[in-house]
């Protein structure tokens, strides 16, 4: 037998400590896909060195033990080796595997959650940092055009003074690829002259105005809920309740 054949032989030996090969899989802290691979049915691959010693620290046998043909787990095959490193193996429990898959899962479900929250403080970071690029690029782009801007105390609203037809603006900057919608109690408490919604873009922000006659013509046929109506823009299709809208402005092109 080459050593493959005998590490193959000495790790069923272990395994058939289990009730099922998933059992020693979980035991070894490997899947049970990659432990059929070497001593499946159908094996297709040999036990290299690396997993022999794994499987050897696993079960508390001496270095070596996985390359030496072994007709059972007490055979000492004729070698006077030291009680401390021919350590007898008892088969684990039901209740310690069950055990110590659930911790290995408990671990990895906290680890996920770490990531999303990180993820997820992340991603709000870098939204509020784009709001804040875009409010400055708007208010830069008013100021252009000869009108000054004063934030309200309605957020994501602005008073405009000086502006030929505009008091009052929203600003509404989409999360992602995600729809922006806009609520019949937001346009009545703020009731402005116009809805605009900004897209970042490459070079420059894109901003489409919705002046109020036109939204309220378009918010009147879209009740999500009766008496409820609103504006829902799709940041992909540029449309608001299935309208097509053409660019109010585009920074730089002035």
């Amino acid at each position: 037998m080459d050593i493959n054949e005998i590490r193959r032989h000495n790790a069923r030996l272990l395994a058939d400590q289990f009730k099922t090969l998933s059992g020693f899989a979980d035991y070894i802290d490997r899947s049970q896909t990659y432990v059929s691979r070497f001593i499946g049915r159908n094996p297709t691959k040999g036990i290299g060195n690396k997993i022999a010693r794994k499987i050897e620290k696993s079960f508390d046998k001496p270095h070596g033990w996985l390359d030496t043909l072994h007709s059972s787990l007490d055979d000492n095959d004729g070698k006077d080796q030291p009680a401390t490193l021919r350590k007898a193996t008892n088969a684990p429990n039901t209740d310690e595997i069950a055990a110590s898959h659930s911790y290995r899962l408990l671990t990895r479900i906290v680890e996920l959650e770490e990531k999303a929250k990180e993820f997820q403080e992340q991603a709000q970071l870098e939204q509020f940092r784009l709001e804040k690029m875009v409010a400055s690029e708007f208010v830069e782009h008013m100021e252009k055009v000869g009108s000054k801007v004063r934030t309200n105390v309605y957020k994501n609203s602005y008073d405009l003074i000086d502006h030929p037809s505009w008091k009052r603006v929203t600003l509404h900057i989409p999360k992602a690829r995600q729809p922006v919608v806009i609520y019949q109690n937001e346009l009545e408490a703020i009731n402005p002259d116009a809805v605009v919604i900004a897209i970042p873009n490459t070079p420059f922000t894109l901003f489409y105005a919705i002046p109020k006659k036109d939204y309220q013509e378009l918010a009147s046929g879209n009740e999500p809920l009766p008496g409820i109506f609103a504006l829902t823009f799709d940041v992909v299709k540029i449309t608001v309740n299935k309208t097509s809208l053409l660019p109010w402005g585009i920074f730089g092109s002035e």
